[in-house]
């Protein structure tokens, strides 16, 4: 007699020992389903559920369509029905009537994994210590997110999400104010040198000459063009307000606002000169 032959008729007898006779779920007779992992038999209906959890929960296998392995063997001998319930029935979190899904996703059910693991490699299996409730001041302690860059991962990129005063998690830096004195100077300092630059470009400009013809733009330091348009009067101006590098450090919204509009009227008057 062969090998799987003498397996098969092993798994039928224990199917027909206490407590595997009837579906370990849900009661119906005569089982014909089993999960290795668990070292338990089911029904049919029970095997699609337990198919659904995963294999690392429930290994499923047919008693009498699938292959089986000695140890696979081993294991529904050391398992069985009564024995898991028994232990199920010791553990806290276990309650009659739970859903195949919170029964066998429970911890109660990886311990007896682990029970019945160790048993079939011949080693004790020992309970892992029961975990106390703590108390509200040691869940405040231990439960507290980090400091943001204060943990290893964050660390480990250089320092670069350390743990500084002037930024908290909930907080980007922002340009347009001085919440941080240090970036609000050289901002400012870097924004006037590039104003005053841009104004001696434009004073070296011609006067008389529209922008379009490389005359001066006006807002960055001179008048409006005011020559003649080719007989159709002069170009009225684009504004009376003068346009300095210190608007832009003193509110750089409202200094762009205003170079937007020295910018418009520019352009019209490029687009007048073009058009006589």
């Amino acid at each position: 007699m062969s090998a799987e032959a003498d397996t098969k008729r092993a798994l039928l007898q224990l199917q027909r020992k206490e407590g595997n006779k009837v579906c370990m779920d849900c009661g119906s007779p005569n089982p014909q389903w089993a999960s290795v992992s668990l070292g338990t038999f089911f029904c049919l209906n029970c095997s699609g559920q337990h198919r659904g959890l995963g294999v690392h929960l429930s290994f499923v296998r047919s008693i009498t369509m699938d292959k089986w392995t000695s140890e696979q063997l081993k294991r529904m001998e050391l398992g069985g029905n009564k024995a898991a319930l028994e232990f199920f029935k010791t553990q806290a979190g276990y309650t009659d009537g739970m859903s195949i899904k919170e029964k066998y996703s429970s911890k109660f059910a990886e311990h007896w994994r682990q029970k019945l693991t160790a048993q079939c490699e011949g080693r004790v299996w020992t309970a892992p210590p029961a975990t106390g409730i703590a108390s509200p001041a040691v869940r405040s302690a231990t439960s507290s997110p980090a400091p943001f860059g204060s943990t290893p991962q964050m660390k480990g990129l250089g320092g670069s999400f350390s743990n500084s005063p002037n930024m908290s998690r909930s907080q980007t830096p922002d340009m347009r104010s001085n919440s941080s004195p240090a970036i609000g100077s050289a901002q400012k300092q870097r924004n006037e040198e590039y104003f005053s630059k841009l104004g001696a470009q434009n004073s070296q400009r011609r006067a008389d000459l529209p922008p379009n013809q490389g005359g001066q733009y006006s807002g960055f330091g001179s008048d409006a063009y005011h020559g003649n348009n080719g007989g159709m009067g002069s170009v009225p101006r684009a504004s009376t307000a003068s346009f300095s590098p210190q608007d832009i450090a003193n509110d750089p919204v409202a200094a762009l606002s205003k170079g937007w509009s020295f910018l418009s009227s520019g352009a019209q008057t490029a687009l007048s000169s073009l058009g006589t």
